[in-house]
């Protein structure tokens, strides 16, 4: 993937992280928004992103377009079935690759054991445990071949998240993620810290 791509990549992915509320669950409501973005690199552009929810299901469509017109779309959709504790999930990313997930999902633990499926076929099993005091997630993946995988997620302030990652191998790294905002302008500035202690940020300014 070219270094363009990734980035923009990244960046709706972002967009997903820093502006969704979870304040919306369980309501009805449609929302749009955009806006200008601009990143530590310099790079710019402006974004857009619509959201729908209704009846156990959720969608959401997310555009970026850079300063220099080049436009990348990525867009999601989640169905929940109460009564039968079935969830469903697919991911288009901004390079035209679908993914989807289905499996059961216990809302009162936060339990959710699916099969992912790539654009290309191939599939895992995946499990998702939750520990609601310690606001933490628990997630393994287990391949064709038996090998697994595990991500350790923990909720931290400034509406962030940090991340282990620990692959079929045993090796491990980790990333954290912070969304601040400041109240005045209202820009909402994501910040990404890598495993080799990089770290980067993107600046999102509402219209």
């Amino acid at each position: 993937m070219k270094n363009s791509t990734r980035t923009l990549t990244l960046i709706a992915g972002a967009i997903a992280l820093t502006l969704t509320s979870a304040a919306d669950a369980g309501r009805l409501i449609e929302r749009s928004g955009g806006g200008s973005y601009a990143t530590g690199r310099g790079q710019t552009g402006t974004y857009s992103r619509g959201t729908e929810r209704s009846n156990g299901e959720f969608s959401t469509n997310q555009s970026v377009t850079t300063s220099g017109g080049r436009t990348f779309d990525r867009s999601g959709s989640t169905s929940y079935d109460s009564e039968a504790g079935m969830a469903n999930h697919s991911v288009t990313s901004p390079t035209g690759r679908t993914r989807t997930s289905s499996g059961s999902y216990d809302s009162e633990t936060g339990s959710y054991d699916r099969t992912i499926t790539g654009s290309g076929g191939r599939s895992v099993d995946s499990s998702t445990s939750v520990d609601r005091e310690n606001r933490s997630l628990n997630t393994t993946y287990a391949g064709p071949g038996g090998q697994t995988a595990t991500v350790e997620t923990t909720a931290s302030g400034s509406a962030g998240r940090s991340s282990t990652v620990t692959g079929p191998q045993g090796r491990s790294g980790s990333y954290s993620t912070s969304n601040t905002r400041n109240p005045e302008t209202g820009t909402i500035t994501h910040s990404v810290t890598g495993p080799q202690g990089r770290s980067g940020f993107i600046d999102f300014t509402p219209e």
